[in-house]
């Protein structure tokens, strides 16, 4: 310790191994159901952790990545089945926290506030990110660092820039979906309790601190959070058809990839509220993307590249620096997987009819899995993606206790 540093400021922040058995302890405390031990709601709170064994292998780096990789497509696979069987699931009971309610918002901010502290602290070991995926709306920020560094002069460190701004971003984003999450359940299942219970255990879980920019695997991007604050406050607006469209617009148009999603979200909506929702949808897809492209000053073509287009083409061999469980596969392997996939995310738009709230979400987050297991690369890592819409599968009551009905 710096002799001029006080001994009640020399806070050591856990490591990635640490994080995982301190959560997986208070989660359990926090939510498990101890009169009945083999119960959905405590099978929810393991699954939940599921994904860790096999991130903590790709960290020590030991074994053999595909492995580490298999893992995690497991348990993408568990959470892909449990989301469906969700749609079968008519009566349980609402998921209530083992805590009262200022004791949860209590939590919240505490665990909030120890993913700041992640945040504001340099990485132990320097280095870069995965360079790959670089989205449109990712190109904007770089843009908005150079800006800082041209004003800035020889003082400021592009390094330092980059680090703070994106670690900054992240920080808004993940505020964003707790607060989304909360609203969430008060606005369409009159209970806080539930949307703080929610927000408590995603700011505690792991992934939040191993996918921080340039923190753990050095593979987290604050765009995976953006992608899902959009959604999440989509899902808050959902009586509103215009106002989740905006928000899914932008998130198509700066990430390409949740466009998956557009026929269960229109399939959702019933009458002109589903075409009204379905324009402006893709009006601000077009609008989005055309801005993210002028702003950074690139082209159609440097777009396809911004998004790893090769990345997503079933019928083409994974670039040589692939990081997956495809890695060195045949692309033949491959297409069968990823027209599985196409066939789900087209019935999604026929069946269910009609679709309610929880089917939307179940849906949705199976959706986002389900690119994981043909994505050609670091495909099942990307947990950020769909986490929130987990939680809100998890937490949010039974069918029969409050039917959520479309717009």
């Amino acid at each position: 310790m710096n002799s001029n540093n006080s001994i009640f400021l020399d806070i050591a922040l856990p490591n990635a191994s640490t994080w995982f058995y301190f959560s997986l302890l208070l989660a359990s405390a926090l939510f498990f159901k101890f009169t009945r031990v083999f119960s959905m709601r405590n099978l929810d709170i393991l699954g939940i952790f599921f994904f860790m064994p096999g991130l903590l292998f790709l960290l020590e780096g030991k074994a053999d990545a595909r492995t580490s990789f298999a893992w995690l497509l497991g348990a993408c696979l568990y959470w892909l089945v449990r989301c469906l069987i969700d749609l079968l699931l008519e009566r349980r009971p609402a998921f209530s926290p083992n805590l009262n309610v200022p004791a949860m918002v209590w939590l919240s901010v505490a665990f909030y506030l120890s993913l700041v502290a992640v945040a504001i602290r340099e990485p132990d070991s320097p280095g870069g990110r995965d360079p790959r995926m670089q989205t449109p709306i990712d190109k904007v920020r770089e843009k908005g660092e150079k800006i800082i560094e041209n004003r800035g002069g020889q003082m400021v460190s592009a390094g330092s820039v980059r680090l703070w701004l994106e670690r900054g971003l992240s920080l808004i984003c993940h505020l964003a979906i707790g607060v989304g999450l909360v609203l969430f359940f008060w606005l369409h299942y009159e209970n806080y309790h539930l949307g703080f219970g929610a927000a408590t255990l995603y700011f505690l879980l792991p992934y939040t601190y191993l996918l921080m920019p340039y923190a753990g695997l050095k593979v987290g991007r604050w765009d995976h959070s953006f992608l899902m604050a959009l959604m999440i406050w989509a899902l808050v607006f959902h009586k509103r058809p215009m106002v989740a469209a905006a928000f899914m617009g932008v998130a198509f148009g700066g990430l390409f990839f949740p466009l998956v999603l557009l026929p269960l979200w229109t399939s959702y909506f019933h009458g002109r509220a589903r075409w009204r929702f379905l324009a402006m949808a893709l009006g601000v897809f077009v609008i989005s993307a055309g801005a993210f492209v002028s702003f950074y000053g690139g082209s159609a073509e440097s777009l396809a590249s911004t998004w790893m287009v090769s990345d997503w083409i079933p019928w083409k061999e994974p670039l040589a620096d692939t990081q997956s469980f495809w890695h060195g596969i045949h692309w033949a392997y491959r297409l069968p997987v990823s027209l599985v996939f196409l066939a789900f995310a087209v019935s999604v738009f026929f069946w269910p009819n009609p679709k309610n709230l929880g089917e939307l979400v179940a849906l949705s987050a199976a959706l986002l899995i389900g690119i994981q297991f043909w994505y050609s690369h670091l495909g099942g890592i990307y947990i950020l993606w769909y986490l929130p819409l987990l939680l809100m599968v998890i937490f949010r009551p039974s069918l029969g206790i409050n039917q959520v009905k479309p717009a």
